[in-house]
């Protein structure tokens, strides 16, 4: 009887400490090397990779503003001509300041720095938007 008794208890003592260290293994956070683990550079990697997020920054001059249909034409430096819409999940900035604006906000002749969400639409629909007035 004593013999059994060891050797499930060993039994036991081995299943414990195999089942605890397979669950640690799931909250290693100083481990970034594993694509499956949550580290800094795998959230920064998922978040480049992302399809919603922005793809592209783009300067240009603000040639016209159509606060109705909420749309801004750009000037690039090679004078071509771009239309980007806005929605109401883009951030407005205007010279630095903390509080977001709006489409009326914005002004013929201004400086713009956008980029763009990855749609798969013909329209270019603007993720962000800073503008630097004159």
């Amino acid at each position: 009887m004593k013999k059994l008794t060891k050797t499930l208890l060993c039994s036991a003592i081995a299943l414990i400490i195999g089942t605890g260290s397979a669950f640690a293994k799931g909250r290693n956070k100083m481990n970034t090397g594993n694509k499956n683990m949550p580290g800094k550079a795998n959230r920064m990697e998922l978040r480049a990779n992302d399809k919603t997020t922005a793809k592209t920054e783009l300067l240009g001059k603000i040639t016209s503003v159509d606060e109705k249909n909420e749309v801004i034409k750009i000037s690039d430096a090679d004078g071509k001509e771009t239309e980007v819409t806005v929605t109401p999940f883009t951030k407005i900035r205007i010279n630095d300041e903390k509080a977001e604006k709006t489409v009326s906000d914005i002004k013929k002749g201004d400086w713009i720095l956008y980029s763009l969400f990855n749609t798969e639409t013909e329209k270019k629909i603007a993720a962000r938007i800073y503008v630097k007035t004159k």
